[in-house]
Formats: structure tokens, sequence, C-alpha cells
């Protein structure tokens, strides 16, 4: 590894899933160092990041795995800056140049040079990216539940059986579903009656599973109500559909305290 310079006015750091590629010009645009960052060993990339001049800015693409690096980055001191993946890689196409880790740190490394942010993305703080996580966890939960519910809806159908339920889930409808998973219907064979009712059993756990981040999510949403109503400032500043943002936050508690009672 060669010794990291002062003079390197930004950072290009090509990330990758098993290492990194990294290019520091300094302000003229002439090259300072290079480096390539294995990712193995945790402790081992922090103490190179930890070389680096504190505060020196440090640009990657928006691409997947940014968040944790972005993370290492702060916690050694260093400016992590986020590029549009898309412009980034437009960019390149139109100077010309073939794709490859060192060309796209060198790239990223020369947008550090430029006064016009024409590639720069939001960088979501922390706070704001576990949130994310949430509702990914929960679109997750939720996606799977509506695919067991489809399988239920063509196991009846396979087998001719219809009903008048208007939510063949709701608290109706789901007692049908269990007599039959029960054998109450002789032309829902032993298979059919087998996978209806390895369906349900993982339908309840689902429930529960959406309940329970539901209930996460809109307590974290009432955190931010509150915060907002301890700012103050200008009324026409806040947001116009905010009394929805809060109905649709207590829907979602009442739909999971539901859920849980239905257990």
């Amino acid at each position: 590894m060669q010794t990291t310079d002062r003079t390197a006015a930004a950072i290009g750091l090509d990330v990758h899933r098993r290492f990194s590629t990294v290019t520091a010009p300094n302000a003229e645009g002439k090259m300072v160092w290079r480096q390539r960052l294995n990712h193995e060993d945790r402790k081992d990339l922090r103490k190179h990041l930890e070389t680096w001049p504190r505060g020196t800015p440090v640009i990657l693409e928006s691409s997947f795995g940014w968040e944790w690096m972005c993370e290492e980055l702060e916690q050694a001191g260093l400016e992590p800056q986020l590029a549009s993946s898309r412009k980034v890689a437009a960019w390149r196409n139109a100077r010309g140049m073939a794709k490859s880790n060192r060309t796209d740190a060198d790239l990223l490394s020369e947008l550090g040079r430029q006064t016009d942010r024409w590639w720069q993305v939001w960088l979501a703080p922390s706070q704001v990216r576990d949130r994310r996580e949430w509702m990914r966890y929960r679109m997750s939960l939720v996606r799977l539940q509506t695919g067991l519910k489809n399988r239920v809806h063509a196991i009846l159908h396979r087998h001719g059986i219809l009903h008048d339920f208007a939510d063949a889930f709701g608290a109706a409808g789901r007692r049908m579903l269990t007599r039959l998973a029960h054998g109450a219907d002789p032309r829902l064979r032993e298979s059919g009656r087998a996978s209806l009712k390895g369906y349900l059993q993982l339908l309840d756990h689902l429930r529960r599973q959406i309940a329970t981040v539901t209930r996460t999510i809109y307590r974290q949403l009432r955190g931010l109500s509150r915060l907002w109503d301890t700012w103050g400032g200008v009324e026409s500043s806040r947001p116009a559909n905010r009394t929805g943002c809060a109905d649709g936050s207590r829907r979602a508690a009442a739909e999971a305290d539901t859920m849980s009672e239905s257990e």
C-alpha cells in the first residue's frame, strides 16, 4: 500500500462486493495515489480508511452496498458523497471511455473538482436508512402474504370450490377455509387439504410479523409527528397532507392491533 498524501483533494471510490478501487488526485488533477481495499476484514479496512486525511470528500456511486461503506467512511472522519450511477454511466459513455474499476474510480475522483454538482444525489442519514429498512421489510412481508393468498385462491379454483365471501380471508371467510382444511368438503382431496392448511399456517405467522413491524413503524411516525410539533416556525411551512399522513399511520396501527387480536 502506498502512503496516503494529504494533498489529495477528493477520493474516488468504486465499490464492489468484495473490494473497492480507490483513486486520489490532488487539486490540479494529478494522481497522488491509488489503492485497492479488500472488504473481507472489516477491521483492516477501517485501519486503511483511518490513514486517509480526515474531512476529505470521498465520492462513490449510489449503487448496491453504498450504505455500509458510507457508515465506515463517516466513522473514519471522512466526508462521503453519493453520485448518481445513471449520470456517471452516461458521462463515461459520452466521453467514449470503456468501463473498468480504475476508470470508474478516476471519474468519481474527478467529480470532486467540479463546481457544478449535477452528479450528486442525497445521502440519507442513518435514521432515514433505518426507516427505509423497516418499510422494505414490511413491504416484503405483505408481498409474501399476497402470494400466499393467491395460492389459496388457486387451490379453491382448481377444485371447483366457490364461495360468496367478499373477502375469503376475513373472519367468516377464514372459518370457511379452516373447515375446508380439516376435511369439511369432499371435493378437496388430501393433497389440497394439506396445502391449504400449510398456507393458512404461514399466513397466520406472516400476519403476526406484519402486525409487529407495523406497530414499530407507527411508533416511529408518532415520534416524528411530536418532533415536528416542537419545531415551530411559520405555519405555512408544514406539509399540507400532514393530517392525512397522521390518519394513515393511525389506520395502520389499528390494523396491526386487529391482526394481533384476531390470532
